[in-house]
């Protein structure tokens, strides 16, 4: 037996009893549960509908399986999000523009709301979300190996457009290791940077060390400024 329609419609491959959807497949030794190809330039895809019959307006999700391949997420018809070749996750657009320091989500939009980021709590028990930044010297996700004194912990850096590209930064603001970390232990600093006219990259203006210390001109405050 390959295939089965029990007396509900309901289909099943790979097993003789087909439960909680309308197609079950039980992929076995196979790689893979199901494998969508177009021998033409088109894309493969699911489209999802609800009463209507599915058409180019609706939801789906298609796919490019080439060397440069991508997987598209649609609603109405037009595209909303895009997984692309190089891992990049695109909200609001196909393409991203080659940015310095590369990341791996894109947010683009042309309108007043339609390109921020935002992270909301709904509990009364806790306090606001927060947007947590790390590094670890591992090389392998899920070990550890500690930062050390003057290792950067991750930065918000500002871009603009200065005709030709989005690489020049205006400002920036990064985290540091403020000393020598330990077991609990992870003295910090903040630098605060902006760049001057003429040229396309942030220079120091003030540090916050791991003292509370604050330095404006000096990468070595010795005093606490109120």
């Amino acid at each position: 037996e390959a295939l089965r329609i029990d007396n509900a419609g309901n289909v099943g491959i790979g097993t003789t009893s087909p439960q909680l959807a309308n197609l079950h497949i039980n992929q076995g030794s196979q790689t893979y549960s199901i494998n969508l190809q177009n021998n033409s330039s088109n894309e493969s895809g699911i489209v999802f509908g609800r009463n209507a019959s599915p058409s180019s307006s609706s939801t789906a999700i298609v796919g490019n399986g080439e060397t440069t391949g991508y997987l598209d997420f649609l609603t109405g018809g037009s595209d909303k999000m895009r997984l692309d070749s190089s891992g990049r996750l695109l909200v609001g657009t196909s393409t991203a523009p080659p940015i310095s320091n590369g990341q791996s989500i894109y947010v683009a939009g042309t309108g007043s709301s339609d390109s921020g980021i935002q992270c909301v709590r709904w509990n009364s028990s806790f306090g606001g979300y927060a947007l947590g930044i790390g590094r670890s010297r591992s090389g392998t996700p899920g070990t550890y190996s500690s930062v050390s004194n003057n290792d950067d912990l991750g930065s918000i850096i500002w871009y603009g457009d200065d005709g030709t590209d989005l690489n020049s930064q205006a400002a920036s603001i990064e985290a540091e290791v403020d000393g020598t970390p330990g077991t609990n232990d992870m003295p910090g600093r903040l630098v605060f940077s902006t760049t001057a006219d003429g040229a396309s990259s942030p220079t120091e203006r003030m540090r916050i060390n791991s003292l509370g210390n604050v330095g404006i001109g000096t990468t070595s405050p010795i005093n606490y400024t109120n």
